[in-house]
């Protein structure tokens, strides 16, 4: 498994075995990827990218572990987005694993918590929330929303292109990153 890798959109090797380098970890991938990733895995009747959720998420959630926020999902650029019953099955252990130890590779990388801070958990419990209220139809709000959880962030959710989620996911990035980010990161 140690030679086990993908190429990503900007030419970098990211491993799967041993360990995963800073040079393989890149905000652009990461944006494009998730841009292409839809929520729910795809059950929604519009196309609503991670990258979307992800800056949602960091606006909701409190300032100083916004980043955090807009990274909380960042490791599914990497391994995928599997949906949320299927990632608690013992099927998935392995995945979850994985998607772990690339959480915190990116954790690493870019300076944030490797185990998500609270609030940005409570953040996407609510943004989940709003999610569930304005994307799904009214049939599924009840199953969806069984859990129960935080109230609906006020935010009414408009689904981007994902040309659109990414530009916003870079410029959230840069944002919070300040103005002497380098361009690739």
């Amino acid at each position: 498994m140690t030679d086990s890798y993908i190429v990503t959109y900007t030419g970098r090797r990211f491993p799967y075995g041993g360990e995963i380098p800073d040079s393989a970890i890149s905000v652009t991938d990461i944006a494009l990827a998730l841009s292409r990733i839809c929520r729910f895995g795809g059950h929604i009747e519009s196309l609503y990218t991670v990258a979307q959720h992800s800056v949602l998420v960091s606006r909701w959630c409190n300032p100083e572990h916004a980043l955090d926020g807009l990274l909380h999902d960042a490791a599914e650029a990497y391994v995928g987005d599997l949906v949320a019953p299927l990632k608690h099955t013992d099927a998935a252990a392995g995945l979850r694993e994985l998607e772990v130890r690339v959480h915190a590779a990116i954790a690493r990388r870019f300076g944030v918590y490797a185990v998500l801070p609270m609030d940005v958990v409570l953040a996407d419990r609510a943004v989940y929330a709003a999610e569930v209220w304005d994307l799904f139809p009214s049939y599924q709000r009840a199953e969806r929303l069984r859990w129960g959880g935080p109230e609906p962030i006020s935010e009414f959710i408009v689904p981007m292109s994902p040309e659109a989620a990414r530009a916003a996911f870079l410029m959230r990035f840069v944002e919070l990153m300040g103005p002497g980010v380098e361009r690739e990161h």
